[in-house]
């Protein structure tokens, strides 16, 4: 789903962990869907935003931030915001498709090529949008 340019910006300045900020970003995009858009916007990241720091505030978050950058980590705001953008360039799946490991190495049971059936089940999911319908099911 693309993104507003000021959602961008502000989604990379959630001072979120990694995978939380995964998660929001999900969120948004369930967020953008429900009201008919085909972008986030500022107000679907806002939602987002909403829920992720109910349990603990955005201001406690900023705080640690700020701690940890005064603690040394003085890169942490450059590598948030590359790990940020990487977030948004990623497909951001619900899913991962494990097939049995034998099957990419000679086994004498092996019926079908299973590196085959991992790309037709992963196309499946993609053409099928697998990971907004289930994103949509959630909270």
């Amino acid at each position: 789903m693309e993104w507003e340019p000021a959602a961008v910006e502000q989604f990379i300045e959630l001072p979120l962990t990694d995978t939380i900020k995964a998660n929001a970003r999900i969120f948004a995009e369930k967020m953008a869907r429900q009201t008919g858009g085909e972008r986030v916007t500022a107000a679907a990241l806002e939602q987002a935003r909403c829920v992720y720091f109910a349990k603990v505030p955005e201001a406690m978050r900023r705080r640690e931030y700020e701690l940890r950058v005064a603690a040394g980590e003085t890169d942490l705001p450059e590598r948030m915001a590359r790990a940020a953008r990487a977030i948004l360039a990623a497909a951001g799946e619900l899913y991962q498709i494990n097939t049995c490991r034998a099957g990419y190495s000679y086994c004498a049971s092996q019926i079908f090529n299973l590196k085959d059936l991992n790309k037709e089940v992963v196309a499946l999911f993609e053409r099928v949008n697998f990971t907004a319908r289930l994103a949509d099911k959630l909270r």
